[in-house]
């Protein structure tokens, strides 16, 4: 039973995060394609290229990991 819950549990867990990075990238591409062409003459970009373009940015940006602190508890 408690393999069944373990199961159900990182199910529901990936479904978030895909549903967290659709999301994401469907607001970046709603912002985008507001703002960018209007401003500064870019082109639109599709649902994907958010998606990517929100990892891409956490990436380089430092998105701050849970476990990024644990040794600076101390200082």
């Amino acid at each position: 039973m408690k393999n069944i819950n373990t199961f159900v549990y990182w199910l529901l867990v990936a479904i978030l995060m895909v549903g967290v990075l659709f999301l994401s990238g469907w607001m970046i591409s709603i912002l985008w394609n507001y703002l960018m062409p209007t401003l500064f003459g870019l082109t639109t970009i599709s649902v994907k290229q958010g998606m990517v373009l929100w990892v891409l940015s956490n990436w380089l940006f430092g998105a701050k990991s849970f476990t990024s602190d644990l040794g600076e508890k101390g200082k």
